[in-house]
Formats: structure tokens, sequence, C-alpha cells
């Protein structure tokens, strides 16, 4: 019977010596400089990793794959594309086809000579968005955003209009994928 309480005994010790050895190591931790500067944010790399999955489901109100990330370079322009798509097909969007979210971001010397040729190629067609970026303009329910020397865009496809989804609601999806994506954009 002495062996039936000395194990109890022992544990209930180690317990107590656990506890303040996490106490004291607590301590440690708050015991360090009230001005602790904060750690360097990283932006991320890759169109995919500016929007996670989560934000593109609650943009398109629907669940989501992981995002497909394509890179392209030609003539001296960059271009990263990633696309969410609905997890099941026909959900809020064509028949047969996924909703998806579009976010591409371009980079290069002549991109911002491209950009304002965009912008003022039809001006009936092309609405200011204020707010984002350096200037940011919406043409057939295309966002785009200048950034320095990059654009980002950032489109909804597949989806029925005007109903379920009119214009205004998609353009408001559109600026909220672009202000998250602008959030975690690196500097150029």
């Amino acid at each position: 019977m002495v062996r039936a309480h000395y194990a109890p005994r022992r544990m209930r010790t180690s317990r107590k010596f656990a506890a303040c050895a996490a106490l004291a190591a607590g301590v440690v931790v708050t015991a360090g400089p009230a001005t602790a500067s904060p750690l360097p944010t990283v932006a991320p790399k890759g169109s995919c990793k500016l929007v996670t999955v989560g934000e593109a489901g609650r943009i398109l109100a629907t669940p989501v794959g992981a995002g497909r990330q394509t890179k392209r370079t030609a003539q001296k322009t960059t271009s990263d594309r990633c696309v969410w798509a609905a997890k099941k097909k026909g959900t809020g969007g064509l028949e047969g086809q996924p909703l998806q979210l579009e976010i591409v971001v371009e980079s290069g010397t002549t991109l911002a000579g491209a950009y304002n040729t965009a912008k003022s190629a039809d001006p009936t067609k092309t609405d200011a968005v204020p707010g984002l970026g350096d200037d940011a303009f919406i043409k057939d329910l295309k966002l785009h955003v200048l950034v320095g020397d990059r654009v980002l865009s950032t489109a909804l496809h597949n989806y029925r209009y005007p109903k379920p989804l009119t214009s205004e609601q998609i353009q408001q999806e559109e600026e909220d994928a672009a202000r998250l994506a602008l959030g975690r954009l690196s500097p150029s």
C-alpha cells in the first residue's frame, strides 16, 4: 500500500515543479522591454498568397479550393495570376462552371503607360475607383489598380448577371479582394 500512495504523491510533486517552471517562464517572457519593436512583416510572394482560401470563400460567398497560380513573362512584362474556384460547380455561377475569383499582378517597365492607355481607351465604359493604390478604375466589370510600377487586377468569373449579382455587388467584391491583396503586396 505504501507504493500506491507514493505514486500519486510523486506525480503531485512533478506537477508542482512543472507549474513553477511554467510560471517562471511566463515571468521571464513578460519581463521583456515594454517597447519591444513589432516583428517585421514579410510580404508574401506570389499572387495566391495575397488572399487566403477563407477570404476568397467569403468574397465568393461559397467554399473555395486552393488558388491555382500561373506565371508568364512576355515582352518585358511579368504576369502572376491566381484563380480560386468554388468547390461546387454552378454555385452562384453559370451552369456547370464554378464561380471564380481572379487576382493578377503584372509588373514591367512599360506597364504604367499600358495602364493609362487602357483607362483612357473608352472613357464611357471606365469608372474611377478612389482610395485604391495610386490610381484605380473598373472597366467591363474588371478592377485594375496601379501600384507603383505594377498593376493589380481583380475579377469575378462565371457568375450570372444581373441576377443573383448586380454590377455594384460584383464591383464591391472585386474592391474587397483588391484591398486584401494590396495590404499584402510587397513593395516593388
